[in-house]
């Protein structure tokens, strides 16, 4: 019996150990300020290491077709280099940044000026790549529905003007860190979390209960 439970108790703690290590991570791109006159906004990009036994070497940020934005100044990051493209019309295509190896569950936040975002623009939609030093790369292209489930690997979304969504404020630490910044979206999945623990306890107590019962049926004497 005691086996059981113990088995039980490591299947729980390999799932909430599985779903925290999946839940809090994504690669966003978040205001740093308001948008100026000219349409050049302040933002940091924040990639988090996902891997327990790889490290990110390299994110791209590729820009959109649609608005075309034709500045990228990004600020220097220790232990990073950044190398901006444009193309023959000198709108930016991607912005390379390379360094690291950022590990563990450490995060690198990584400043930029982008611009010149037309009026009337709101949000601005990216891609992103990550790549890890075992070769693997992480595509963060997917898009949210609106009012849809998160998707796995969503593409950041850099809110331009008007109130950004809840959770994403100012970054003021352009260094690797391993800080646990809440998110609404955190929030969320940390709920879900719970609810699967939750629905496992319950369920080990029934295992519990039935596997005992039997037990005790077994034992006790038979007319």
């Amino acid at each position: 019996m005691i086996r059981k439970l113990a088995m039980v108790g490591a299947i729980v703690t390999g799932v909430v150990a599985l779903a925290a290590g999946t839940a809090f991570a994504h690669v966003e791109i978040e205001r740093d300020g308001e948008v100026g006159a000219d349409g050049v906004v302040a933002a940091t990009l924040h990639v988090p290491n996902e891997k327990t036994n790889a490290g990110t070497v390299k994110v791209v940020l590729v820009f959109p077709d649609t608005p075309k934005l034709t500045v990228a100044e990004p600020e220097a990051v220790n232990g990073w280099t950044a190398t901006v493209e444009k193309n023959a019309a000198g709108d930016v295509t991607q912005v390379t940044w390379t360094g690291g190896p950022l590990t563990g569950d450490a995060k690198v936040a990584l400043p930029l000026k982008i611009g010149d975002v037309p009026a009337g623009v709101d949000t601005v939609t990216f891609k992103a790549v990550q790549t890890y030093d075992d070769g693997t790369a992480v595509s963060w292209i997917e898009p949210t529905p609106a009012g849809g489930a998160e998707p796995e690997h969503p593409a950041p979304v850099l809110t331009v003007r008007g109130p950004q969504p809840a959770g994403d404020a100012p970054a003021t630490d352009h260094q690797a860190t391993t800080t646990t910044k809440a998110t609404s979206s955190d929030s969320s999945s940390t709920g879900t979390i719970i609810a699967i623990v939750v629905g496992i306890v319950i369920v080990a107590a029934i295992i519990f209960f039935f596997v005992s019962r039997s037990r005790r049926d077994k034992e006790s004497p038979t007319a």
